[in-house]
């Protein structure tokens, strides 16, 4: 979490899987959540965050990571800039309301 004047800025949660398997005997880094304060967007943090995360993936020896964002329109910006930080869409997620 980072923190500027007692202000929220962003944060990041993520684990690595070293033992699990994503395809063929591959480890990987899954991000549980990113967000950066409405206020923050477009300075850079993101991609810093992002960054770090590769950075330890790779000190792992891991080469894939992985994270959810959805479909909704509120994502859409989320999503452009994970597919500007070189992810791509992979899956479709479903649910039923009951």
């Amino acid at each position: 979490m980072a923190l500027c004047e007692k202000r929220f800025i962003s944060y990041r949660v993520f684990r690595l899987h070293p033992s699990a398997r994503l395809r063929k005997n591959e480890s990987y880094v899954r991000i549980a959540a990113l967000a950066v304060n409405a206020s923050e967007r477009g300075k850079g943090t993101g991609s810093k965050l992002l960054q770090a995360v590769e950075d330890r993936a790779i000190k792992h020896d891991i080469s894939t990571i992985v994270l959810n964002s959805g479909n909704r329109q509120e994502r859409q910006i989320a999503n452009r800039f994970y597919e500007a930080a070189g992810f791509v869409p992979k899956a479709t997620g479903f649910y039923k309301q009951l």
